[in-house]
Formats: structure tokens, C-alpha cells, sequence
């Protein structure tokens, strides 16, 4: 994306911005004082150290300089506030949302979203670092740490920014914080703002945020050639049935094409009995994603004459990609022994990400099945479930990953103790 580099630039500075003074050789009230002094450096080294010292005290006191006169105190000032990646650092970076430099407003937009990021997990290796860096990886927002309407608010507005890339940035974010309430103004930009990219991220993040309201937005936009394939896979991104007509007017537009594909996926994803004719038919492509779709949809149905059929044509499948998806139709089906193969599909890389997709919507109604494999000997196995119980966010699951928790294996313990933690809090706060 055009100025991507530049935007990374800013965030690893968010993150490593080094402080010139250290915080044990002053107190926080002898640095509060010295961020009113004359001197602009005096007040910048001051600004870092707080960042450092990261108390409560600390941010209370950055506050204020959010506003000050010079634009390299009012930089240290936002990387400190995105550093804590705490609520109360929201005030300060909302203000630098106004700030004259882009480059400022750039990172109080990364700022705010990073204070909602969870955690990587104990012991899995993954880096602590913003979520601007996190391009492959799904950001995994707390679920315990809600978003504050005001923040919403602020990052909307930045969707009217002068900065092409302020605007692209504020839209991603939106729908990294599934921000319900930005939608109208998502979809207002969508809709109009002179930059192509800009009105792609709206798109995607109307899909991600996918209430109602945001299906609809999207549907409103389905005709716009420039944005038409983006809006079809945020359709199927977020499952939304109203959509059924719009997607299948689009496949039998062009059934062969890439957006006719798209479509396919949004269709089962919707599991549209509208389509049933439609995933028959692709049961025989060439494609195998065109197969899986078609497999995932039929399974969707929830029609259970369909099973006998589905068994055969698992048995002649060769792609083990859609071996998996026949699985999970057969599982959605009611063949529960058929969970054996999403569940060690978990330690397969080339079909990981697949297996647990459908281990979230299986273990939703079929939760003990999944718990049986707490104990299976493969440990990335146990490892990975255990991610995938935490992800689910049932709490019935907190019972056996307490157990699990006296494991012999040190990281595994750790880990469903850390998950029968999350899901207790999450229950706890609803």
C-alpha cells in the first residue's frame, strides 16, 4: 500500500522510541515539573523518562503536554502515551489526533488502536509488537478492555483527515476495533472519498465490524465497479444473509470468474438454501476452493439427508484441503466422529488456518467432542486447542483447562491456565 513503509517507520518508533533520562534518577513529580520548563529539550527528555517510569502518576502527568508548543516534545509525548498502551494514555493521544503534523495524528491513530490489543499468548513466540506491523496475523482485540465511545469517535473523524494516509489508516482502524458505532461514517467514505484505498479499507472494515447496519451499507455499494469485488468478499466475510440475491446475482453473472468465486464462498459461508443448486454444481469443479465452498455450504443446510452422498464423495477426494471441508460438513451434519480429522488437522500447517476456522463454529455445539483432545499425545495439538477454547470464549470449557493446567508440560500448563483465566474474566464481565 503507497506510504505503508513511511506508517511502519512511525510505529516501530512508537515502540522503541529510547528514552535520555532515567526515571530512577528523578521522580515523577520532579519530571512533571521539568516538562514546564523553557527549554524545549529539558521538556522532551522529561516527556521520555515519564514514557519510561510508565506509572499511572506518569501518564497523568504527559497529559497535559499533548498540547505543548514544540513539535519534538509533543513526538516524544505520543510515543510515550503509545508505549504504556493503557486507557488512561487515551486522553493524550486523542488530543495529538488534532495535532498539525500528520505524521502525529498518523501515530495517535496506531496508538489508541494498540491499547486494545491483547497480549500475545505465554510461551507461543509471538512478537509484542504494534498492530501496523501485524499484516499476516489477525489482531486479537481484549476482549476484557471494551472500546470507549470517545475513541471511536476521535479515529472517525480522522476519516475527514487532509492525509490520504491519515484517512486509509483511521478506516482500517475502525474495523480493527469493530467499532459498530463508526459504521455510518465508514460507509459515508466508502461511498465518497476521492481515494481508491481509502474507500477499500472502508469496505473491509464494514465486513469486519459485520452488525446489520454494515451489511447493508455494503449492500448499497455492491454495483460499484471499482469497489465490486471488495464489497462481495466483505459480504461473505461477515456471513450476512440479506446478501443471499445480491451474491447469487453476481455468480450467475459470470459463474466462471474470480468475483463468481467470491461469491461461491460468500454463499456458503452464508450457507444459503437458495444456493443448494449452486454448491451441487460446483461439487464438480476443477477448482478445489470452488469444492470446498460448495462443500462448507451444503453442510450449512443442516439437512441431514444430505449425509450419505457427502461420505461417498468424501471417499473419492484426493485434496486433503477439501477432505477437511467435508469433515466439517459432516460434523455440521451430525457425524460427530468426523471431528478427529479437524482436530489433528490443527498440526498440519497447510491446513491450520482451515482447521480452526471450523473448530471455532463446530466446538460452538459440539464442545465435549473437542475437550476429549485435551489429552492427545501430540502437544502442538493440546497447545493449539487450547487456543481455540480460548477463542471460542465458552466457559464450560474452564473446568478441563484447570486440569489441564497441572500439566507436566510446563508450556501447556501455562498456557490453560492463562485461557481458563481469560474465559473466567470474560464470563465474570458479562
Amino acid at each position: 500500500m503507497p506510504g505503508r513503509p513511511f506508517v511502519l517507520g512511525v510505529a516501530l518508533a512508537l515502540v522503541a522510541g529510547a528514552a535520555t533520562l532515567a526515571p530512577a534518577q528523578s521522580s515523577v513529580e520532579e519530571l512533571a515539573a521539568r516538562l514546564e520548563s523553557s527549554d524545549a529539550r529539558t521538556r522532551r527528555d522529561a516527556a521520555r523518562a515519564l514514557g519510561e517510569d510508565g506509572s499511572t502518576e506518569a501518564v497523568a502527568a504527559l497529559l497535559p503536554a499533548a498540547r505543548d508548543a514544540d513539535r519534538d516534545v509533543r513526538r516524544a509525548v505520543l510515543e510515550a502515551l503509545a508505549a504504556v498502551r493503557r486507557p488512561d494514555a487515551a486522553a493524550g493521544l486523542i488530543v495529538l489526533l488534532e495535532d498539525e503534523e500528520a505524521a502525529h495524528r498518523r501515530g495517535a491513530i496506531g496508538g489508541l488502536v494498540d491499547i486494545h490489543r491483547r497480549e500475545p499468548a505465554a510461551g507461543r513466540g509471538t512478537r509484542a509488537v504494534d498492530w501496523l506491523l501485524r499484516r499476516e496475523q489477525e489482531f486479537a482485540l481484549d476482549p476484557l478492555r471494551p472500546v470507549e465511545p470517545r475513541i471511536v469517535e476521535a479515529v472517525a473523524a480522522r476519516l475527514d483527515d487532509e492525509d490520504t494516509e491519515n484517512r486509509r489508516l483511521a478506516a482500517e482502524a475502525l474495523g480493527v476495533l469493530r467499532a459498530a458505532s463508526g459504521v455510518a461514517s465508514l460507509a459515508s467514505t466508502a461511498a465518497g472519498d476521492p481515494d481508491g484505498e481509502v474507500r477499500r479499507k472502508a469496505v473491509e472494515s464494514l465486513g469486519a465490524i459485520g452488525t446489520g447496519e454494515a451489511g447493508e451499507g455494503l449492500l448499497s455499494l455492491v454495483e460499484d465497479p471499482e469497489l465490486r469485488r471488495h464489497v462481495v468478499r466483505a459480504l461473505g466475510r461477515m456471513a450476512f444473509p440479506p446478501a443471499t440475491a445480491a451474491l447469487l446475482a453476481v455468480y450467475d453473472g459470470d459463474p466462471g470468474s474470480d468475483l463468481a468465486r467470491d461469491a461461491l464462498e460468500g454463499l456458503a459461508r452464508i450457507g444459503a438454501d437458495e444456493a443448494r443448486g449452486t454448491f451441487y454444481h460446483e461439487l464438480s469443479s476443477r477448482d478445489g476452493r470452488r469444492r470446498a465452498y460448495a462443500v462448507e455450504g451444503l453442510g450449512r443446510l443442516e439437512d441431514p439427508t444430505l449425509v450419505d452422498g457427502l461420505i461417498r464423495d468424501f471417499l473419492r477426494e484426493e485434496d486433503s484441503r477439501v477432505q477437511l471441508a467435508f469433515c466439517f460438513a459432516l460434523v455440521r451434519l451430525g457425524q460427530t466422529p468426523f471431528v478427529d480429522r479437524i482436530v489433528l488437522s490443527l498440526s498440519d500447517r497447510r491446513l491450520r488456518e482451515p482447521a480452526r476456522q471450523y473448530g471455532l463454529e463446530l466446538a460452538a455445539d459440539h464442545l465435549d467432542e473437542f475437550l476429549r483432545y485435551l489429552d492427545d499425545p501430540d502437544r502442538e495439538i493440546r497447545l493449539e486447542l487450547i487456543a481455540l477454547l480460548e477463542g471460542l470464549g465458552n466457559p464450560a470449557a474452564i473446568p478441563r483447562l484447570q486440569e489441564i493446567g497441572e500439566d507436566a508440560d510446563a508450556e501447556i500448563a501455562d498456557r490453560a491456565r492463562a485461557a481458563a483465566r481469560v474465559l473466567t474474566r470474560r464470563s465474570e464481565a458479562r
